[in-house]
């Protein structure tokens, strides 16, 4: 039988690491020399157990069995869907320590209580941006630098963040695990789904602050709030012309190009 913690122990074992408080308890997990003899043949991961491997070329495949019940969204991990679900439910039983929020997961908490906890010592140099890891700032840095460090193992084609090159890989694969509730048809991203879920309910969820206008998808609300604005982001590099839309933009570069624009 192993000797028992002292109390003093004990109780700093029951301490959240983000916030050092007794009310946020977690289970610490302690990394041991496990040896990993199960090795992906897609990248240099290795896994302990059979069942680990299995599971994580799942994510190559873009295999995702775990649906939700009450959107498009499905996801490759079970402990992935309950906490989407949990954002459907309106119960928010875990509350900050240090302000009135609340959350449904307690993961949500935590990552909350990282704003009370660190300071952001983290800078860019491009802007003035500041974060609490350097792995945010990495991610950040990325809008600036335009570096695409997510290669692909199939092709030449490289991206900037890493969800965009699993969506990527699809199109080698072929897999599709986006599939709708109301037909047949599958897609490669979820965003074309929600997109095509839409043609069978009718919803538009994005509504304009301006005016009583909604959308189907976020991107059209968007491009339509700019009206409101007056902004025109989308700027010809060889004449002093401007849209709303980049689909505009690339039709009026044609008449550069000695082509026909449409109206």
């Amino acid at each position: 039988m192993e000797p028992s913690l002292p109390r003093t122990e004990v109780e700093e074992a029951d301490k959240s690491p983000v916030c050092n408080l007794k009310c946020c308890s977690v289970t610490l997990k302690i990394e041991s020399n496990i040896e990993k003899p199960f090795s992906c043949s897609l990248c240099s991961k290795s896994f302990a157990e059979k069942k680990l491997l299995n599971r994580h070329i799942k994510r190559h495949k873009g295999e995702r069995p775990f649906s939700c019940s009450e959107c498009p969204a499905s996801f490759a991990r079970n402990y992935e869907l309950q906490r989407h679900q949990s954002g459907h439910s309106k119960e928010t039983p875990f509350s900050c320590c240090y302000c009135p929020a609340t959350f449904s997961h307690k993961s949500k908490l935590y990552r909350h209580q990282t704003v009370h906890m660190k300071e952001k010592s983290v800078s860019c140099e491009h802007c003035s941006a500041t974060f609490t890891s350097k792995d945010h700032l990495r991610s950040h840095v990325v809008k600036h630098t335009g570096e695409r460090l997510y290669i692909c193992s199939h092709c030449s084609a490289a991206f900037v963040r890493k969800n965009n090159l699993r969506d990527h890989i699809r199109t080698h694969t072929g897999a599709k695990p986006y599939t709708c509730k109301f037909c047949s048809v599958s897609f490669t991203q979820l965003c074309h789904l929600t997109r095509h879920v839409s043609t069978h309910t009718g919803e538009k969820p994005y509504s304009c602050s301006h005016c009583s206008a909604s959308f189907a998808q976020k991107s059209h609300l968007k491009s339509h709030i700019l009206l409101h604005s007056g902004k025109r982001p989308f700027k010809c590099s060889q004449c002093s012309a401007s849209f709303t839309r980049n689909g505009n933009l690339k039709r009026h570069i044609l008449v550069h190009k000695g082509g026909t624009s449409s109206s």
